[in-house]
């Protein structure tokens, strides 16, 4: 009874998820090696059994990723390169007797087996991976050959790595996950592989095993949910040898199936896969069900045992059970248990609902062997949430081992009968309740009326170790175990407005400045901008990297006409260089016909790098002849990036920039304070703007807000250099975009998702708070003394309750770290404004009310309330005030991104952040 109220208690408390079924049989592989895994033989069988037959569906090549190159072994001499059978299976190892035990690092004898990282260790999941090819495997390099089994996973979701054009058949090709293990002078190796989704390769520090035997290799790695969020995978094989790591005389390189880019690229034979327990009882692991209702309405079930008991419930253990939870699907309800259990010889069917027990319901062994259990729960439509839960004891001193399974149930799949022992025309051989064996009925009958069978388990498969409470009855986003692999697209909306602020301070403010000449733009574009472009279309390959090559042709054509033609030292022929320049850009193009660093860099950027030093550069009072050699080092700098290094160098920029502009400043007689100013205020940003778009694709969702963060840096630039000398501009302007805007964001955002950081997004109220009294309160006309007990008392008070609360709570934040502030606003300033009607105060209280309800009511999504507002509230108070175009331009050049930069950051938390394996 102990037991039994344990998992009762469990399954109260949540749900055990984990995966079932799957696909496929395969070619029966040495049962001494996955009994060296601890697995029995009736395992080795279900092993065996979800394997998949390779049959002529491999090919064979030489190496250098050219599929049309002929190998220059073949088969007959080396055999064990041809694969038989191939696939995955999932361990859980959960008796320590069990556990297998591997060196650190590769041992070779009659076998060779090792381990990285550890190696298996209990109550983990681990991926391993079969190959069985036709002929052993030579265990170390006496042939003079290095070996490499390389076993690729497809996995949804997950970065894959993209084949080079150099390399039109690598059989990595389309992987997300890759194990690989290889036979070299140093002896045997096993790496783990991944992919950022920039072109680089990830080598990932996991457990994992390997076991070669025979004709047969096993590669085991544990389970990360990050690299491996699903058990849905498709998987290709590819096995070389060679004479040499580089350029080899002899080589083979076979891959299953024959084509890694061809149309069945990877085999699909793990559509859901089981997890095994070692020496876990296959009768009494459930992998099916059936669900039915009887004349009553009543729900029946029949479980399903991956091999089916006999006439009587097994008896060779000292404690075993089986048991099912059932729920209507999202509800958040206790779910009804059912069961049946041996312990210590003492049999028992029971039932129950949370604490509470009911008596035993009808259960039988069926004649098929499978076990069938009345419920007395009526059904009242709908899916079904089935969770199904079985263990053993093997002796009262060893170790428990369980396993655990959940499905869906829709309703198509819910038959009716009248007679529930005589559904699908079985019948019972054994009362559970009684304990008695049951006289096989003279007649059978089969009086189903309606029957969908169920042959596949839940349709969202997560790993066993997954605990979860089902459904939150407040709707909001919530970190998730993995990420979409997409990239966040609210990212580049922060660069767009970031975009959009550098080039309306350019239109507007600096263009009036006497350094100010448009080549300082142009230098920027032509050696940061255009790098970073032709970069990114050369590492990252989009399908769409011609479109933007496509604004070269107007930039040029409209320079030329509008600025070129109109020098002094244009030339009538120049007319022939220019349209010559367009046609070898599209016949590079056409060409190539990819983008290829050698026509990006050559055509689209070493021309504009000679004609600036040619035509400005080198006519500038403080150009040195040196500096010519600095800008072919740094051309050359960019052609090793581009074509030797890996994205990650980018970091360059920043590197070489700050030394750069200090040399720059010492240089000309300038002294730090000029960082200071309009220039270098809109300068920096501009540089740097590349830079930080190129790891959006790289780095998680967190980016976007720092993004964001240089915004907001630069928009504070903006206000010392160029705002506050403008007639219109007031501080109260900035604390009012902070208070009704910033703040409602930040507070929102810390009550939709609860990060564990929530309380230090709080100091800030008691920093400003008391220097605002120290610097700006106390010198007003207003202010006495006992002013400052309210202030001490505000911040006492303020730290108390977030203290006693211990969460960020809507009804903590708002009430007290906003609506004071809205009110002191209304009160101080906005009241005493000329434009100030009284009506204004149902428009500040409203949209105070509205905040609380969004906050308080509704979900993070409606978000989308802030822009639809603000663009009509802007136009009207525009108009209302009748602004001169002019001063719109400049005041909306400083309000619309104050105002969008917080709403970014909160959007991008809650599409990206939150809906990413990014927790907050």
């Amino acid at each position: 009874m102990l037991r039994r109220s344990l998992i009762a208690g469990l399954l109260t408390a949540g749900l055990v998820i984990t995966a079932t079924g799957g696909a496929g049989g395969g070619t029966p592989i040495i049962d001494r090696s996955l009994a060296r895994l601890g697995l029995t033989m009736e395992q080795s069988r279900v092993w065996s059994d979800r394997l998949v037959n390779v049959g002529d569906d491999w090919g064979a090549f030489g190496w250098g990723g050219d599929a049309s190159v002929p190998a220059t072994i073949s088969a007959d001499d080396a055999p064990w390169t041809t694969p038989l059978t191939i696939g995955v299976n999932f361990v859980r190892w959960q008796d320590p007797e069990r556990l297998p035990v591997f060196s650190d690092g590769f041992e070779t004898g009659d076998v060779v087996s090792g381990s990285v990282g550890g190696g298996p260790a209990l109550n983990y999941v681990y991926l391993v991976m079969t190959v069985v090819v036709d002929g052993d495997i030579p265990l170390d390099m006496s042939n003079g050959l290095h070996q490499q089994v390389d076993f690729v996973m497809q996995i949804a979701g997950r970065p894959a790595w993209e084949a080079l054009d150099r390399y039109p058949d690598d059989t990595w090709h389309g992987g997300a996950f890759v194990s690989s293990l290889a036979l070299g002078p140093q002896g045997w190796g096993l790496s783990f592989y991944s992919f950022d989704g920039a072109g680089n390769i990830v080598t990932n520090d996991l457990p994992g095993f390997a076991l070669v035997e025979g004709n047969t290799i096993l590669m085991g790695v544990q389970v990360d949910s990050t690299l491996i969020p699903t058990f849905d995978l498709a998987g290709r094989v590819a096995y070389e040898i060679k004479d040499a790591p580089i350029n080899p005389e002899l080589s083979r390189v076979v891959t299953a199936p024959a084509a890694p880019l061809g149309e069945t690229e990877f085999f699909d034979y793990l559509s859901q896969p089981i997890v095994l327990t070692p020496g876990f009882p296959e009768e009494l692991r459930i992998e099916d069900f059936r669900a039915f209702t009887d004349s009553d309405g009543n729900l029946w079930f029949k479980l399903i045992p991956a091999v089916p008991w006999g006439d009587m419930p097994p008896d060779g253990y000292f404690s075993d059970y089986v048991q099912f939870a059932v729920r209507p699907y999202d509800s958040t309800d206790n779910p009804h248990y059912f069961g049946f259990q041996t312990h210590d010889g003492v049999s028992e069917v029971f039932a129950g609902l949370g604490s509470e027990e009911f008596d035993p319901m009808p259960a039988f062994v069926m004649n098929d062997g499978v076990l069938l259990l009345g419920t007395g729960v009526p059904y009242d439509g709908g899916p079904l949430e089935l969770q199904v839960q079985s263990g053993f004891l093997a002796t009262e001193e060893s170790q428990f081992q369980s396993s655990q399974v959940q499905f869906r149930v829709e309703e198509s799949e819910i038959g009716t009968t009248d007679e529930p022992t005589r559904y699908d025309g079985e019948y019972p051989v054994y009362d559970l309740v009684t304990g008695t064996p049951l006289e096989t009925p003279p007649d059978v009958v089969d009086t189903t009326t309606t029957s969908t069978s169920t042959t596949q388990p839940a349709t969202t498969v997560t790993t066993v170790t997954t605990v979860t409470t089902l459904g939150p009855t407040t709707e909001r986003p919530r970190p998730t175990t993995t990420g979409t692999g997409e990239t966040c697209w609210w990212c580049w909306g922060s660069i767009a407005l970031f975009v959009a602020v550098l080039l309306c301070a350019l239109f507007l403010w600096l263009k009036t400045y006497e350094w100010w000449t448009c080549w300082l733009p142009w230098f920027i574009v032509i050696f940061a901008w255009v790098p970073f472009l032709l970069a990114a279309l050369w590492f990252w390959r989009p399908t769409w990297w011609w479109v933007p090559l496509l604004a070269w042709f107007p930039i040029v054509a409209g320079y030329w006409w509008g600025w070129a033609r109109h020098r002094s030292w244009w030339k009538p022929w120049h007319l022939y260089v220019v349209a010559g320049y367009l046609a070898a850009l599209v016949v590079g193009m056409v060409l190539v016909g990819a983008p290829e660093w050698g026509l990006l860099f050559p055509l689209f950027w070493v021309p504009w790098v000679a004609f600036y030093f040619w035509f400005r550069g080198a006519r500038q009072p403080w150009f040195r002849p040196w500096m010519w050699g600095l800008a072919l080092g740094y051309s050359i700098w960019v052609f090793v990036w581009v074509a030797a290094l890996t994205p990650w160098w980018a970091w360059w920029l920043p590197v070489v920039l700050v030394p750069f502009v200090w040399w720059w400043l010492v240089a000309h007689g300038h002294n730090w304070q000029e960082l200071r100013g309009p220039k270098w205020c809109w300068a920096l940003p501009f540089t740097l703007l590349p830079f930080l778009a190129w790891w959006i694709p790289i780095w998680e969702p967190w980016w976007c807000l720092a993004i964001v963060v240089f915004l907001v840096l630069h928009l504070f630039c903006a206000v010392f250099t160029h705002f506050r000398e403008q007639e219109w501009w007031t501080w109260w302007l900035v604390w009012f975009l902070i208070g009704f805007v910033w703040v409602p964001f930040l507070l929102a955002a810390l009550w939709f998702f609860h990060p564990w950081w929530w309380g230090w997004a709080l100091l800030p109220w008691f920093v400003v708070v008391p220097l605002a009294a120290w610097r700006w309160g106390r010198l007003q006309p207003w202010w006495n003394h006992n002013l400052w007990y309210l202030v001490v008392g505000y911040l006492a008070v303020a730290g108390g309750v977030v203290y006693v609360v211990g969460a960020p709570k809507w009804g903590l934040l708002f009430p007290v770290f906003w609506l004071p502030w809205v009110g002191l606003w209304l009160w101080y300033r906005g009241r005493l404004q000329p434009w100030w009607r009284p009506w204004m105060y149902a428009l500040v209280l409203g949209y105070a009310a509205f905040v609380i309800v969004w906050v308080g009511w509704l979900t993070p999504f409606w978000g989308w309330w802030f822009p639809v507002a603000l663009f009509p509230f802007l136009g009207w108070w525009f108009v209302d005030h009748d602004y001169e175009w002019a001063l719109i331009h400049h005041k909306s050049c400083f309000l619309i991104p104050w105002c969008l930069a917080p709403w970014l950051g909160y959007m991008t938390a809650v599409y990206c952040i939150a809906a990413s394996s990014v927790s907050l």
